[in-house]
């Protein structure tokens, strides 16, 4: 089947010179999306199904499935939207959370920084689009033995607001993105379990546009010090900076690339030719990074409080314009395990549990001095998926996919950034598989994740602007793959 075989290999070619491209990933922290053929039912087969060798990515034993070799390529495109609502609740005055979010206002009114207008909807005009290329492929050594590798972005996220909404210094923008080179091996030690695994390079990259608000900092730190202005060093001056009415906010911009290595186990149960049982696990993730943080625009008056040691040992590190950081970011540890029966000739059910442990996951910055420069409040969960699904052979050529899942947010009400507008998510799937011929396939899909609303504003740490919102994510993911065996 040459033809087939000439395009996916384009496929790859075309993924491999672009995969460190700035374009973002889109959906959460990581990516249950792998491969179109599992788009279509939920992934409820992620490590059972073997449908094609996209499978490995969740469970390397599932390679044994393929008695000949098979070349995946495809492309993912997801469409996201994060409108933000802002609180009816009058500027400056926010009674959840009234001794943690300090408000940069005289009397209650507008002097310093505002939370934006009540009740208005803050939303980019467009909604980000973003494309994600993978490929894989399996090849049988033996009997026993198949090898097999794969490329694809194992975790990202990406989320636009305008340049006035009211979490702005929280993040404008967030683009994360995480591309996965693995190679690994599947090998059948008896004729009903197969043993497998993986070691796979990580690349890394992260960039963040806020808004930094110098005078709230400042009127925070005045409002933090219980003693008289006059008793604190630079107190007057910083009293008289937060009493201006010139605009004290400015852009910045972190840039991080960063890599790490990690390893993935896996096995495989078929108790018969109908029904298989997979399972796999890797352990969490801990890169090494180094970025540039860059602040335009810094007040003279700002550097001079600085330099009179009223300035916070973290507000005085970003008082240059450009200068090296790095981030402290570990990815979490995941668990799944899922199975495959085939119930009709014509009627495959499958159902699988995906358990991500997000409990030492860190995201901070710090120059290279270790000092913070951003360390949001974090107190992240376990999230749990359960799915369910199905495919139906409708005619020779032509099998019907479809599959529903849910998952619990690893973020709680008062952690919750803008930057980060994660909540408990419902997924609803739909597909289908069109035989080319004996040896190729195309698959398509297309998935819905529908977020609960999500609470932002209750986390002061990473703010000095206070702001109370929810935001309603949703997530649009269409998904084309061509399989090629020879």
């Amino acid at each position: 089947m040459i033809k087939p075989l000439r395009i996916a290999v384009a496929i790859a070619i075309a993924q491999l010179g672009g995969m460190y491209a700035p374009a973002s990933y889109a959906g959460g922290t990581s990516f249950t999306e792998q491969g179109a053929s599992g788009l279509g039912n939920s992934y409820a087969g992620l490590s059972s199904a073997a449908e094609d060798a996209t499978v490995q990515y969740w469970n390397p034993a599932a390679l044994t499935r393929f008695k000949r070799a098979e070349l995946v390529g495809g492309l993912l495109a997801a469409q996201l939207f994060t409108p933000y609502t802002n609180s009816n609740t009058p500027p400056c005055e926010y009674p959840a959370n009234p001794d943690t979010v300090k408000q940069a206002c005289a009397g209650g009114q507008g002097s310093g920084p505002t939370s934006g207008t009540p009740g208005k909807v803050y939303e980019r005009d467009k909604p980000a689009r973003v494309a994600i290329p993978f490929n894989a492929f399996a090849m049988p050594m033996n009997d026993r033995l198949v090898i097999g590798g794969m490329v694809s972005g194992s975790s990202g996220l990406v989320v636009r607001y305008p340049s006035d909404s009211p979490g702005r210094t929280s993040a404008e923008s967030t683009d994360l993105k995480v591309v996965r080179i693995s190679g690994g091996a599947g090998y059948k030690v008896t004729p009903t379990i197969s043993l497998g695994a993986s070691l796979g390079y990580e690349r890394m990259f992260t960039s963040i546009k806020a808004r930094l608000n110098y005078r709230a900092a400042v009127a925070n730190s005045l409002a933090a010090n219980p003693n008289p202005i006059n008793n604190i060093v630079g107190g007057s001056a910083a009293q008289a900076f937060v009493n201006d009415d010139t605009d004290a906010e400015t852009s910045i911009k972190i840039r991080v690339f960063g890599w790490a290595i990690n390893g993935q186990v896996g096995g495989l149960w078929e108790p018969s030719e109908k029904t298989r049982v997979g399972v796999g696990f890797r352990p969490k993730t801990k890169f090494m990074n180094q970025g540039y943080l860059d602040i335009q625009n810094i007040p003279a008056n700002v550097t001079a409080l600085g330099t009179a040691g009223f300035l916070s040992t973290e507000q005085a590190a970003l008082l240059k314009n450009r200068q090296e950081v790095r981030q402290n970011i570990t990815l979490p540890s995941e668990f799944n395990v899922s199975v495959f029966h085939s119930l009709t000739p014509k009627l495959d059910v499958m159902a699988s549990y995906l358990r991500e442990d997000f409990t030492d996951t860190e995201i901070d910055f710090r120059t290279l001095d270790n000092v913070v420069i951003q360390k949001p409040r974090q107190r992240f969960q376990v999230t749990q998926r359960y799915a369910l699904g199905g495919n139906y052979k409708v005619a020779k050529r032509l099998m019907l996919r479809a599959g529903l899942a849910k998952e619990n947010s690893a973020i709680g009400d008062e952690d919750r950034l803008q930057s980060l507008p994660d909540n408990d998510r419902k997924f609803f799937n739909v597909g289908a598989r069109f035989i080319i011929d004996k040896s190729a396939f195309l698959d398509v899909g297309y998935q819905r994740i529908d977020f609960a609303d999500a609470q932002v504003g209750l986390n002061p740490q990473p703010t000095d602007v206070g702001y109370n919102g929810r935001i309603k994510v949703k997530v649009d993911i269409i998904g084309i793959q061509l399989v090629d065996q020879f």
